[in-house]
């Protein structure tokens, strides 16, 4: 029992590293960067044109999305079709990629509001759009690129009957609403409770469950089978992927914040200098003395222009302290071996082609990052 148990592990560290290779390979690179300039395309093309008559605006609304992203939400979408058909679908393929360039547009969006909601300086390595113009105006275009993306997706809806309906229930009463819940509760951490001794792991669960599992790996996936015309227990396993990969995702961004978050484009302990809920606070706060539990309230209390460097330099000196980083990635770790498992699950029911490979390759280095 016990060697069967081990060649099992073997053939999993195996296959992990075979996925990951593929990530790697010229014709990975190859179809994702076509898929990518496809779906930028259509992003593009959901600005209305309305706007070119004052080009100063036209081009805010541009702003975000020339700098692009990952596209990883697009890109999970995308690979979860073809690999739930034989890949050789084109009309698939199509409707894949304008659903994917609707749920990247909501991305642009959501970031223009997020990033004023959060008071950030940088987004994809540049000032974010409120810094730019200020708040207000950056808020209209966070606005003006949401009626786009709705608009996008009426039109999809009534395109494509039923199957089109289907969809559009699922991205605004599913997908949505737990976005925004997931973003209230991170809020409500952030501005009104600004305590991280006053909630439990499972708080900031909640959080990842609404804030990232709907919006970057359940949402995509989802839709993904049901573009594919999967039912209920297709939909079951991927679920149970989502719900591991994205808590995982969500751990890695954290740790990424910590370690390089200059690099991703983004504010280096952005999550400290924000009162962010994250494993690694709630770790370190758990174990300190009371008179450092009473100086990460007083930091985490203030708002983000008042924390001085003093402030964040105590901060990271209590998570080395207490071992926080590394107990974090312990948890990342268990993460990722839920998410492989229910991935080996996934896999039995897929057709055995080339995409079903590079998705399971996409969500591995989903988490995997820097």
């Amino acid at each position: 029992m016990k060697h069967a148990t081990s060649t099992a592990m073997r053939e999993s560290v195996e296959r992990i590293a075979e996925l990951k290779a593929l990530y790697r390979t010229e014709d990975y690179w190859k179809f994702t960067t076509e898929v990518k300039e496809h779906v930028y395309e259509k992003v593009l093309e959901a600005i209305p044109d309305f706007y070119k008559k004052n080009p100063e605006l036209y081009n805010l609304l541009e702003e975000y999305p020339k700098r692009r992203g990952h596209y990883s939400r697009p890109l999970l979408l995308i690979l979860s079709a073809l690999s739930l058909s034989d890949g050789s679908d084109k009309e698939l393929f199509n409707k894949a990629i304008e659903l994917g360039a609707i749920i990247q547009l909501s991305e642009e969006w959501i970031l223009v509001h997020d990033d004023i909601m959060d008071g950030a300086s940088m987004r994809r390595g540049k000032p974010t759009l409120h810094g730019m113009v200020g708040p207000e105006i950056a808020m209209l275009v966070g606005d003006i690129l949401h009626n786009a993306m709705a608009e996008a997706m009426h039109n999809f809806a009534q395109k494509y009957g039923a199957q089109g309906d289907k969809i559009y229930k699922v991205f605004n009463n599913e997908i949505g609403n737990a976005t925004a819940l997931g973003k209230y509760l991170d809020l409500k951490f952030t501005k009104l409770i600004r305590d991280p001794g006053a909630v439990g792991e499972d708080f900031y669960i909640d959080i990842v469950n609404g804030k990232t599992l709907q919006y970057t790996v359940k949402g995509p996936m989802v839709l993904a089978a049901i573009l594919a015309g999967k039912g209920p227990d297709m939909i079951e396993k991927i679920v149970r992927i989502a719900e591991s990969a994205g808590i995982a995702f969500q751990i890695n961004d954290d740790l990424i914040d910590m370690k390089t978050g200059a690099k991703s484009g983004k504010d280096q302990y952005g999550d400290l200098y924000e009162g962010k809920l994250t494993l690694i606070i709630h770790h370190a706060y758990t174990h300190a003395t009371t008179e450092e539990k009473s100086r990460i309230l007083e930091i985490y209390r203030k708002d983000r222009k008042d924390k001085t460097q003093e402030d964040i330099e105590f901060l990271k000196g209590v998570i080395s302290k207490y071992n926080s980083m590394q107990y974090v990635e312990a948890k990342k770790e268990e993460a990722e071996g839920s998410t492989w498992k229910n991935m080996q699950e996934y896999a039995k029911e897929m057709p055995s082609n080339k995409y079903a490979s590079w998705l399971l390759a996409t969500i591995l280095m989903l988490y995997n990052r820097d």
